[in-house]
């Protein structure tokens, strides 16, 4: 297997002038990020609360952090950092209990969080929550008629996507939902674009027929018009390594990548490169030298542009990575252990 990646950068010498009237040589310095951080270690706690489990995390800077996920108390499902502390929100909506999944935003006043709202308990039906945050307040999204929710992301408020199940994605133009097939049965995991004409993402739908119990996977591409398979693999026990990821990540260049449990990939002539061979649950940065990725045994891995750096001081069998917000000089990282959920926070040393 092979877990290295070395972008080589070329130094390039420019030369000017003639014999008579000679110019200094100069260097293009390579464009690296730094891996050194200093960490802190924050822990979600409940005292009522059997299971805190965060899925989702996103911010404007490192003063307005947003986290959730889902908990057996609903006022433990949503938390936010202010650069101070960790402040819990009780989402009291009415009618049936709810979780939440993925959380996505465009400023501190204009954010979108999905997950499930299950109905009909104990003859459980997942249906669809989405929630908005207007700066002020959280509210709840009604009259969506959908199956529960996996993943959202747009290009703003008036070109929102949202995952659902059964192959479904919601479109929101900013004034009206509408229902957008995939053709297929999936759970949109993922969902990330380059404009609002070009967006992709990812579904995986299990069969749950033994003896293989195979997951099948999809990776669409939107035109601005429909969905479309551009490709598809079969997950199952001794099967080959799968072709791309499940969770999907652009950087400013419109580079695409994807993690998943057979590694971090990278979509290049219309075709999936695979550059590491690790189990990753999660992937976010801020360019494509400034690149964090996170998954089993609490594995924690930045890309500076030129090497890959593991914190080995996070390293835990016991736990596990599933988000990542960061941007230039901070980054907020959700580790699982069991039931408990822990924020890593680290802030680049100047």
């Amino acid at each position: 297997m092979k877990y290295g990646l070395l972008n080589f950068l070329a130094l390039f010498i420019l030369l000017a002038g003639c014999e008579k009237n000679k110019t200094p040589l100069s260097v293009e310095t390579p464009n690296y990020t730094s891996h050194d951080y200093e960490w802190k270690v924050d822990t979600l706690k409940g005292p009522d609360a059997l299971q805190i489990i965060m899925r989702g995390i996103w911010g404007t800077d490192e003063k307005n952090v947003w986290v959730m996920g889902h908990s057996d108390e609903t006022k433990y499902q949503v938390w936010h950092w202010d650069g101070i502390t960790w402040e819990n929100l009780y989402l009291l909506f009415p009618g049936h209990p709810h979780s939440l999944t993925a959380i996505h935003g465009f400023s501190a006043n204009d954010i979108w969080a999905v997950g499930t709202d299950f109905q009909n308990y104990p003859n459980t039906e997942f249906r669809s929550l989405i929630i908005h945050y207007n700066g002020s307040n959280w509210e709840l999204i009604e009259n969506i008629d959908a199956p529960w929710c996996f993943s959202v992301w747009g290009t703003s408020s008036s070109n929102l996507f949202v995952g659902s199940d059964s192959g479904l994605i919601l479109y929101y133009n900013g004034i009206v939902w509408k229902k957008q097939s995939t053709n297929t049965r999936s759970q949109i995991l993922s969902i990330w674009g380059i404009s609002e004409n070009e967006v992709f993402a990812i579904g995986g739908h299990n069969d749950y027929i033994q003896p293989l119990d195979t997951t099948f996977y999809y990776f669409y591409e939107y035109d601005g018009q429909n969905w479309t398979v551009l490709e598809s693999a079969l997950d199952y026990p001794y099967a080959p390594k799968l072709p791309f990821g499940f969770r999907l990540w652009g950087d400013e260049q419109n580079n695409l990548y994807s993690v998943g449990s057979d590694g971090l990939y990278k979509r290049e002539n219309n075709s999936w490169l695979h550059l590491r061979d690790e189990t990753f649950y999660t992937i976010n940065g801020t360019a494509w030298n400034n690149i964090f990725v996170g998954g089993w045994s609490n594995r924690l891995l930045h890309f500076s542009g030129n090497d890959w750096f593991l914190y080995e001081e996070f390293l835990d069998n016991s736990k596990e990575i599933f988000a990542i917000w960061c941007n230039r000089t901070s980054v907020f990282v959700i580790g699982v252990a069991g039931n408990q959920s822990f924020i890593y926070r680290g802030t680049l040393k100047r």
